[in-house]
């Protein structure tokens, strides 16, 4: 081990910068992302490119919503699909966000004063609960709100005007990548300032005041926010169990999102312990383990849901191993025993989730086969009773049906324009369609009632043949067009003639 720990210095740029384009390989060994939400996203910057263009299919239906704080992760993917097809897009903007969380790990470490070379255990991470479960604006907004302390860090040293300009025109920007990832930046921020300064109030308030620029766009946001969507309106606050959020902490941690038990418990001991058995010292400077009290309270505190949007205090898990590895000063001797340890299990780690894609991308070739059988330009109700992979934990294919819409060129249903936050949405939110229930429920759809003439295909996700069971007493309405093993196409008999396609 000693051999190979002056082999593999983990202080060498070039090792963790090929770690760090290893750990996004998984990703691209599948066609299509096993990443919940991410089709729903795809979805949305592929209408935005038709609503600009002008396509009357999307302009008679769909609106553009600028002022939304998911406008920055749209408007990168949209960026980058100007000139890759959407799924490829899709892929390097994750890939760029996987990458960036252990690099600006990285210099928050080393600007913080504590050791570099910890940041190799925020490579795991990196493959968030928030990532896992296809957020991808929110993906896209972890590493700016870390920078954003970074940059803290050499504001509070330093504190010139300039800085503070740069720092209140980093806040509004990240703003508009994420309202909670803009919360936690600031709230960790404001604590380190805290800590630095609590001797000195005249520096503390100036310190202070230029994470104060967010606040007015983001006061009228949620103003208008209220007093437009009932759904906000109306919306309970659920917190979940200790015992939910230790589980989150867990997968967060091992960044197998549940999967492979014995490895993710290897991957979680390592970064939680090691620093201990290389006999680490916690440090004693307030600054820094402030940071993490303040980041595990808020973890503990968060609800789970609130204003209609799910999964809160899960996408907050994502900060707390930055936030660990900060608080361990290194041993005044130096160890060759980090790197040897740190580089298998991180072999390891990455062997099980390049195998578990590379096995959903084989799985996944039947749905590209018969996505294929529904023509561009019209419009398909996802129907999938079944939504789940026996190598994800999560309901991978709850959204799979929205890949119509982000690579035919279609519109489909369930589909995330019927949310508040997002960028594109329909301007008539009342007309019967598939809505979020149905997208978990789909046995309960009702042709009169959830618009089943406004579709021209219906794609089902089934084990058998489900075709009563969905559509009752209008079976006689559809017709089979295509089916490879769990995956039926069907067509509204109808409105075949509407997009040119016949028996």
């Amino acid at each position: 081990m000693t051999r190979l720990g002056e082999l593999f210095s983990l202080r060498d740029a070039r090792l963790f910068a090929a770690a760090l384009l290893a750990s996004v390989v998984p990703l691209w060994l599948t066609p299509f992302l096993p990443l919940v939400d991410v089709p729903q996203h795809a979805a949305q910057v592929a209408s935005l490119h038709e609503l600009l263009r002008g396509n009357p299919l999307f302009t008679a239906d769909l609106e553009i919503n600028w002022f939304t704080p998911y406008v920055m992760g749209y408007l990168l993917l949209f960026a980058v699909s100007t000139v890759l097809p959407i799924v490829t897009a899709t892929k390097v903007v994750l890939s760029a966000a996987i990458i960036a969380v252990p690099w600006v790990t990285g210099a928050l470490l080393r600007e913080i004063g504590a050791d570099e070379r910890l940041k190799w255990l925020a490579i795991p991470g990196s493959y968030s609960f928030a990532l896992y479960w296809g957020f991808l604006v929110y993906v896209v907004a972890i590493p700016f709100a870390l920078a954003l302390l970074v940059l803290t860090v050499r504001f509070e040293r330093e504190p010139t005007p300039y800085r503070g300009i740069g720092i209140a025109a980093f806040a509004v920007m990240l703003f508009f990548c994420h309202v909670i990832a803009l919360g936690v930046g600031c709230l960790l921020c404001l604590t380190y300032i805290c800590a630095k300064n609590r001797r000195s109030p005249k520096r503390l308030v100036t310190c202070c005041l230029p994470y104060t620029a967010p606040l007015p766009i983001m006061a009228l946001w949620m103003a208008r926010t209220y007093a437009t969507e009932a759904g906000v309106q109306n919306s309970a606050v659920v917190f979940g169990s200790l015992r939910e959020r230790l589980v989150t902490f867990f997968s967060q941690l091992a960044g197998l999102d549940g999967f492979a038990f014995a490895v993710s418990l290897a991957v979680v001991v390592t970064i939680l312990l090691l620093p201990i058995a290389l006999r680490y010292k916690f440090t004693g400077r307030p600054e820094r383990w402030l940071l993490l009290a303040v980041g595990v309270g808020v973890y503990l505190v968060f609800p789970s849901y609130a204003q209609g949007t799910a999964f809160l205090y899960q996408r907050l898990a994502v900060f707390l191993v930055p936030l660990w590895l900060i608080v361990w000063e290194p041993p005044a001797t130096r160890t060759r025993a980090l790197a040897p340890v740190v580089l298998a299990v991180l072999g390891v780690w990455w062997s099980v989730n390049a195998v578990r894609f590379w096995n959903f991308g084989r799985e996944t070739q039947e749905f590209a086969n018969v996505l294929a059988k529904a023509p561009p330009g019209g419009h398909l109700a996802g129907m999938l009773l079944c939504n789940g992979s026996e190598y994800f934990s999560n309901p991978v294919y709850l959204h799979f049906a929205a890949w119509y819409q982000a690579v035919s060129g279609g519109i489909t249903d369930n589909s995330f324009a019927m949310t508040h936050p997002s960028l594109v949405r329909y301007r008539d939110m009342n007309r019967p369609r598939l809505g979020d229930r149905l997208a978990w429920y789909p046995e309960d759809f009702s042709w009169s009632r959830d618009g089943g003439d406004s579709y021209d295909y219906y794609l089902v996700c089934a084990g058998a043949d489900m075709s009563a069971l969905l559509f009752k007493d209008r079976v006689t309405s559809v017709d089979l067009v295509e089916q490879q093993g769990s995956w039926w196409l069907y067509r509204n008999v109808d409105r075949s003639q509407v997009i040119g396609m016949s028996r």
